[in-house]
């Protein structure tokens, strides 16, 4: 892993590999082609940035057939 990748994709603002190699390659950043551009890259912030919930699911309570089958209530008080 190349420290000095991380800090450049850092201080891009979490650019993309592939913009970071480009500008590398086109020498449009002094040091940056520098880099070892490896195929296992990532970073930590963007995996989580763009990690997910999983869903809830669907809702398992049924609709009441009859009055009073199903009671919602609060078990505490302020006292």
């Amino acid at each position: 892993m190349d420290k000095e990748l991380h800090l450049w994709h850092s201080r891009m603002g979490h650019v993309h590999v592939k913009a970071l190699k480009r500008l590398a390659q086109n020498e449009d950043v002094f040091g940056l082609e520098k880099c070892n551009f490896e195929k296992g890259f990532s970073c930590d912030s963007c995996d989580k940035s763009k990690s997910t919930r999983a869903s809830f699911g669907k809702d398992q309570s049924t609709t009441a057939t009859e009055p009073l089958e199903h009671l919602h209530m609060n078990l505490g008080g302020p006292n």
